[in-house]
């Protein structure tokens, strides 16, 4: 395994994902998942796996994971000790109800850091939506939430400082969840166009509203 000396851009758009979308547990049994919805596949075989055989030169293989009888998830599961201690030192997805961005990335100098930082985050937790008007779809708004208030507070922060205008809030989504979610949403051409020109997306999975 090759141990990055630094955060790279490569590292820090996995650090997106597996905030996102990711678990590490560093109590016996200690592995790294990463799992998304099967029909999500392409994000984890073209770029998960690329990502971490390019940081780590580990190689890892996806596969479909049984939730209640049936394969409705797709990822990979790393049982690594020396990758799962590497990942666990940036604090991200250590416990389900402690979520963060790393310190290390609020605290980065360079701006294509927290770029592609928050490009792995939206792959994975980001919905792009359109507003229909006259039959067309026109105006685009791009959100991301979480039950972490902490988590979206410093993604907000993240934008914000790479010049993104949004909108932040809390809302009720339903009886059986006791948990509020939190939302950050970026509205209309510019801001879209912004997110696409700078941040970008390697997966169609944020467009299921088009």
């Amino acid at each position: 395994m090759i141990t990055p000396k630094e955060i790279t851009q490569d590292l820090a758009e996995l650090l997106g994902i597996i905030v996102g979308d990711g678990y590490i547990r560093t109590r016996k049994p200690i592995w790294l998942s990463i799992e998304c919805s099967a029909h999500e596949r392409g994000l984890i075989d073209n770029n998960v796996i690329p990502l971490i055989k390019s940081i780590f030169d580990i190689q890892a293989k996806g596969k479909y994971f049984n939730r209640n009888g049936i394969k409705n998830t797709y990822g990979v599961l790393i049982t690594n000790r020396e990758l799962v201690s590497f990942l666990s030192q940036f604090g991200v997805a250590v416990k389900h109800d402690v979520i963060v961005v790393p310190e290390q990335i609020l605290k980065s100098a360079d701006r294509k850091i927290k770029l592609k930082f928050l490009r792995g985050y939206i792959d994975t937790d980001g919905c792009l939506s359109f507003i229909k008007k006259n039959n067309k779809f026109r105006y685009p708004r791009l959100n991301v939430s979480s039950v972490s208030r902490e988590l979206i507070c410093e993604v907000t922060e993240l934008f914000r400082e790479l010049g993104f205008n949004g909108s932040l809030w809390t809302m009720k989504i339903g009886k059986k969840c006791k948990l509020p979610l939190h939302r950050f949403e970026i509205k209309g051409k510019e801001m879209a166009n912004k997110w696409y020109n700078e941040i970008g997306t390697k997966t169609h999975q944020i467009y299921p509203n088009i």
